[in-house]
Order: C-alpha cells, then sequence, then structure tokens
C-alpha cells in the first residue's frame, strides 16, 4: 500500500521545494495539497508555476488537492465567509 501525505502539516509556512523535497526525502511519493491561501497562493500564478515544475521534475504523483476553506490568508478572520463548493454563485 502506497500512503500519501498532506501538506497541510505545512500550512503555516509558503508552500516551496523545501518542503517538497522533505516529503520525498521521507520516502511519500504521493502528496495531497492544501489550497490555503497562506500556504499555496492559488491567486499568484509564479507560485502555482513553481510547484508545477517541481511535480513535473520529481517522481511524485499529485495526489489530490484540497480545495481552500477561506479566501483570505487568516482562515476567515478578515471576516469573508467561507468557501462551499456546493454555493452556486
Amino acid at each position: 500500500m502506497e500512503f500519501a501525505l498532506s501538506t497541510h502539516l505545512y500550512v503555516s509556512e509558503r508552500l516551496s521545494s523545501h518542503i517538497l523535497d522533505g516529503i520525498l526525502a521521507a520516502g511519500f511519493h504521493q502528496i495531497e495539497i492544501f489550497a490555503a491561501r497562506q500556504h499555496l497562493d492559488y491567486h499568484d500564478k509564479n507560485h502555482v508555476r513553481d510547484v508545477a515544475q517541481w511535480f513535473a521534475d520529481h517522481d511524485v504523483k499529485l495526489h489530490s488537492l484540497h480545495a481552500p476553506l477561506y479566501p483570505d490568508f487568516d482562515w476567515g478572520s478578515s471576516g469573508g465567509p467561507p468557501i462551499s463548493v456546493a454555493y452556486l454563485e
């Protein structure tokens, strides 16, 4: 059985090749990306490209992508409503 690891463990840090290299070095070849903006800023095209390039350069599978819970950088404490995939708007 092959296990995957979520980057949620590092959610307080910006997702980088350093974090992904550490996950790979620990023996994980499947990774779930936790898409909190303070971790993976999905509005920053360069950040997304850097992470995508890391996956292209390594023998690691993107197992899943955890949808963001809040649209801001601080877990909704700025007053923004939670993100719901069930909300059509």
